[in-house]
C-alpha cells in the first residue's frame, strides 16, 4: 500500500473516531481527511495547489484537479462543519494520547491575537509543539467594530475552557502571553484553573 494512502486512511480513521459521538456525516470525513492529507502532502493551503497534489496522488475518483478544488471548497463552505463537532474532538483525542504518551509534566500555552486588515478579529490559545504551536482554540468577531460590553472577557473563558477540556488533567500549565494579558481579569481566570 502506497505510504500516502495508508497516511488518508490513518486521517481518516482519526477523524472518524472522533467526530462519531457528534454525528458527522460520512461524506463530510472523507472530505475532511482528504483536505489534511491534501494540506500535509502539498505543505500550502492554496487550494489549487491542495488539488493538484491529491490529483497526483490519486486518491480520489475525480479526473481532474478543478473538480478535486470545487470539492475542497465545498468542504471548507460546509455551516455543518463546526470546530466543536470537527477539529476539537480530533485534537483531544491526538493531543492528549500525545501528551500522555510523552510523559510530560508541563506544557505551554501561547494566547494570542491578530487581525486580518480591518475584517476579522481573532483571539487563538495555542499548544507550544517543537518549536511550533497547534491552535486549541479560539473565537472571532469582526474587526472595528463595537462589541457588546463583556463579550470580550465571554470570549476569553470560552476559549479557555474548550482548552481546559482538551488538556489531559494533571499537567502542569504555564500560559505566555504579551503584556496587554497582564491585567487582573486575565490573570485571575487563569489562576482559577490551576494554571501559571
Amino acid at each position: 500500500m502506497p505510504a500516502t494512502v495508508s497516511l488518508y486512511q490513518e486521517v481518516y480513521d482519526q477523524i472518524k473516531t472522533a467526530t462519531a459521538p457528534h454525528g458527522v456525516r460520512q461524506t463530510s470525513v472523507v472530505r475532511l481527511a482528504l483536505l489534511v492529507c491534501g494540506l500535509l502532502a502539498a505543505q500550502t493551503c492554496v487550494l489549487s495547489r491542495i488539488a493538484d497534489e491529491l490529483d497526483g496522488l490519486g486518491l480520489t475518483d475525480a479526473r481532474q484537479p478543478s473538480s478535486i478544488g470545487r470539492r475542497l471548497r465545498r468542504t471548507l463552505n460546509d455551516q455543518l462543519l463546526r470546530a466543536s463537532t470537527c477539529y476539537t474532538p480530533v485534537v483531544r483525542s491526538v493531543v492528549g494520547a500525545s501528551l500522555l504518551a510523552s510523559r510530560l509534566r508541563e506544557v505551554v500555552l501561547i494566547v494570542d491575537e491578530s487581525s486580518h486588515t480591518d475584517r476579522i478579529h481573532l483571539l487563538r490559545v495555542s499548544l507550544a509543539y517543537r518549536g511550533g504551536s497547534l491552535p486549541l482554540a479560539w473565537a472571532l468577531w469582526p474587526q472595528n467594530q463595537p462589541q457588546p460590553a463583556g463579550s470580550y472577557w465571554e470570549a476569553i473563558e470560552r476559549v479557555l475552557a474548550t482548552v481546559a477540556e482538551i488538556i489531559p488533567p494533571g499537567l502542569r500549565i504555564v500560559v505566555v502571553a504579551d503584556r496587554a494579558y497582564d491585567v487582573p481579569a486575565f490573570v485571575d481566570r487563569v489562576q482559577a484553573r490551576g494554571w501559571s
